[in-house]
């Protein structure tokens, strides 16, 4: 991450809002030190300094466009500050743990680019997202990204598979499968281009939508021995409860060494802005008590929080700042919390 895409005192500040007598997780967590001369070196000292978890943004919307999809995921990072940062650090939440690093920005392809222009630019930001994330999870902290589309996934993936040396346990709550054919990088077909490079051990979908996925996908899961629990069945015909799911998976993960990676793309909460919002999917306190299962978790090697769109909220973009701003706080202090337990 290059030094000017570090997040300074001066920019955290202009989105605080300070009260006398109060204390704001954007007033006790960490920044990286402008002392330092590097990025490698800014995170081993601020792992010195009790660092856990280091949050990053990314600021694009090429992936979903590149499949085809609404833009507006570039605006993810911004509302989940102004959210998070305004929080209570209190005996609940100990914000000293959080590192607040910066920013993976992207000069991005205009909307009248070719979709070719478009994937060419995703496979160019997963070598950023990659040589970024590498050097934050091989210093011993945990990468929490926020923004982009799902898309990132791969980088995030294969970063994490360089510093481990082995391939990656994943939960993906989504109604999307993400295995479309592997025809150009986008947001659509990330992990089906991870397990393609042997990136991925076992793969879980919480949320799956059976009608959102074509056959190809579905017979490209099969074949890579991925599983799902959809979201009809949770749901629709209550094959079986969501705890009773969760913990399944949960237990399964337990056993096994491999790193997790913990994946939520906001299109799998009912009614969010995202990319692709839908009023069928999952509610914000499943997707938090799923978060918490699995974040509790020895083995989890990351979050990763995708596609939260503020432009798209149909109320109007600040509304839908607030609304993903809210939802990505929440799941950040839930992913944390529920992590410091295990």
């Amino acid at each position: 991450m290059n030094r000017s895409a570090w997040i300074t005192a001066t920019q955290l500040s202009t989105w605080l809002q300070i009260r006398p007598g109060e204390t704001r997780i954007g007033q006790s967590c960490q920044l990286l030190d402008p002392a330092q001369q590097d990025f490698n070196a800014a995170l081993a000292n601020a792992r010195g300094n009790g660092a856990r978890y280091a949050l990053v943004g990314i600021n694009e919307d090429i992936g979903p466009r590149a499949n085809l999809g609404r833009g507006g995921a570039d605006g993810a990072w911004h509302a989940a500050m102004l959210q998070l940062l305004n929080l209570q650090s209190n005996q609940y939440f100990d914000a000293s743990q959080l590192l607040i690093t910066g920013t993976i920005d992207v000069t991005e392809p205009s909307t009248n680019d070719s979709l070719e222009s478009l994937r060419q630019a995703v496979a160019r930001l997963d070598e950023q997202v990659i040589e970024t994330i590498n050097p934050i999870i091989a210093n011993g902290l945990i990468p929490i990204v926020i923004g982009g589309g799902h898309n990132n996934c791969y980088g995030l993936l294969k970063a994490a598979h360089q510093v481990h040396g082995q391939a990656l346990n994943c939960v993906n709550f989504d109604p999307h499968s993400d295995f479309r054919p592997l025809e150009g990088r986008h947001s659509g077909n990330g992990f089906h281009y991870a397990a393609a490079q042997q990136l991925l051990n076992r793969y879980h979908i919480v949320g799956l939508h059976e009608l959102k996925n074509s056959q190809a996908s579905l017979d490209a899961l099969k074949q890579h021995h991925a599983s799902w629990d959809s979201y009809q069945a949770l749901y629709h015909h209550r094959a079986k409860t969501l705890e009773q799911a969760l913990s399944q998976r949960v237990e399964e993960y337990r056993a096994l060494t491999n790193p997790l990676a913990i994946e939520v793309d906001l299109d799998v909460i009912n009614a969010m802005p995202s990319s692709a919002r839908s009023i069928a999917t999952l509610p914000l306190n499943d997707v938090l008590f799923g978060i918490h299962q699995f974040a509790s978790l020895q083995q989890v090697c990351y979050l990763h929080l995708a596609e939260g769109a503020p432009s798209c909220a149909p109320e109007g973009e600040l509304a839908g700042q607030r609304d993903v701003g809210q939802a990505l706080a929440e799941l950040i202090v839930c992913f944390v919390q529920s992590h410091n337990m295990s």
